[in-house]
C-alpha cells in the first residue's frame, strides 16, 4: 500500500511541473525574445510610457526590425495617399519609402551618439540604449505624417508639432529617468539639443514628404 500511496502523491507534481514549463514557454515568446521586447517596448511607447534603457540588448537587430517596421508603415500610408489623390506613382511611393528608411538610420544613430555624449552616461548605458530610445521616441510618426499628408495646410503643421513634442517627451521620460544635471544650465542645453534633433527630423522629414508625396 505505501509504493501505491506515494505514486498517487508524486503525479500530480508532475502535471503541475509539465503545466508551469508550457506557460512559460508562452511567456517566453512574448517577452523573452528580441521580437517580444521590441512589441512590449513599441507598445509602451506608443502609450506614452518610459522605455528602460537598462534592458535594452546590446544588438542593433532591433533596431533595425523596428525601421523596417516603420518604413512598411510609411509606404502603405503613402501608397493610400496616392489613392485617394487619384495618382500612380508606385516607383516614387518605393522611392520615397527607402530614403525614409535611409534618414531614419542616420537620424537613430546620430542622435543616439549625441544624446549619449550630452548626458555622460557612456560607462553605465550602452551607445545601442540611446539610439534604441531615439527610435522609439518616433513611434507615432507614421500615423501623423498620414494624417498631415491627407490634410494638408496647417494641419500638417500642427501634425509636425505633435511629432516633435511627443519625441521629445519620450526623449526626456527615458533618457532622464535615472539621471540629475549638475545644475539648470545643463537640464537647459539638453533640452535645446533635445528640441533641435527631434524638431529637425521631424519637420525636415514632414516637408520632404509633403513636398515629394505622389499626390502633389
Amino acid at each position: 500500500m505505501y509504493p501505491y500511496k506515494q505514486k498517487c502523491q508524486t503525479s500530480p507534481m508532475v502535471v503541475r511541473t509539465s503545466q508551469g514549463h508550457s506557460s512559460r514557454k508562452v511567456f517566453d515568446i512574448r517577452d523573452g525574445t528580441s521580437l517580444g521586447n521590441l512589441l512590449r517596448d513599441y507598445a509602451r511607447a506608443f502609450k506614452l510610457y518610459h522605455i528602460d534603457m537598462e534592458n535594452v540588448r546590446e544588438s542593433i537587430v532591433p533596431v533595425l526590425t523596428y525601421a523596417g517596421l516603420l518604413t512598411i508603415q510609411i509606404f502603405g500610408f503613402l501608397c493610400i495617399v496616392s489613392w485617394a489623390e487619384d495618382m500612380g506613382g508606385i516607383s516614387s511611393t518605393l522611392g520615397l519609402s527607402f530614403g525614409a528608411f535611409c534618414a531614419m538610420i542616420m537620424f537613430f544613430f546620430g542622435a543616439g551618439y549625441i544624446y549619449r555624449g550630452t548626458l555622460g552616461k557612456g560607462t553605465d548605458t550602452s551607445y545601442i540604449s540611446y539610439v534604441y530610445v531615439v527610435a522609439l521616441s518616433v513611434v507615432h510618426y507614421p500615423y501623423l505624417m498620414f494624417v498631415g499628408l491627407l490634410t494638408k495646410g496647417i494641419w500638417m503643421f500642427l501634425c509636425m508639432m505633435a511629432i516633435t513634442s511627443i519625441s521629445q517627451f519620450l526623449i526626456r521620460t527615458s533618457m532622464l529617468r535615472n539621471h540629475s544635471f549638475e545644475n539648470h544650465r545643463d537640464g537647459f542645453m539638453f533640452d535645446i539639443i533635445t528640441f533641435i534633433l527631434q524638431c529637425g527630423f521631424c519637420f525636415g522629414s514632414l516637408s520632404l514628404f509633403s513636398l515629394l508625396s505622389p499626390a502633389n
